[in-house]
């Protein structure tokens, strides 16, 4: 994909998610998955991976830390509510991994997404 490629992990393609990545320049790749997404990160290079908390049937917590062992610095976004997980917390304190309760528009997902890579491209620097 590419440094400008953002792997999506849902079920679904969400419209509204795909059509905000790209408005900011990203080329989103759908994965509904995890043994999917799990196969594209280690093949390629990607700018961030973004979890659709609403949209897929996966523990996130298990999907995060499996993309860690590939890559330990890969921004995360998780956005969606939480589903109740008890690992919610453990979430938050992940480096490079910003929960997104939700996105009102292009630009709050935006800053989600440099929130999360502001570590990782102080690293590719």
């Amino acid at each position: 994909m590419g440094p400008q490629g953002v792997l999506v992990l849902s079920s679904q393609v969400e419209t509204t998610l795909v059509d905000a990545l790209v408005s900011i320049g990203f080329s989103p790749l759908v994965r509904g998955s995890i043994q999917s997404a799990l196969d594209r990160i280690r093949r390629e290079k990607f700018a961030a991976i973004v979890v659709d908390q609403k949209r897929v049937k996966v523990d996130v917590l298990e999907f995060i830390l499996n993309v860690r062992d590939i890559d330990a610095e890969i921004p995360v976004l998780v956005v969606g509510p939480s589903q109740g997980e008890p690992s919610y917390k453990t979430l938050q304190r992940l480096d490079n991994t910003v929960i997104l309760q939700e996105f009102q528009s292009a630009e709050s997902l935006a800053k989600g997404l440099q929130s999360a890579s502001r570590a990782y491209r102080a690293r590719d620097a």
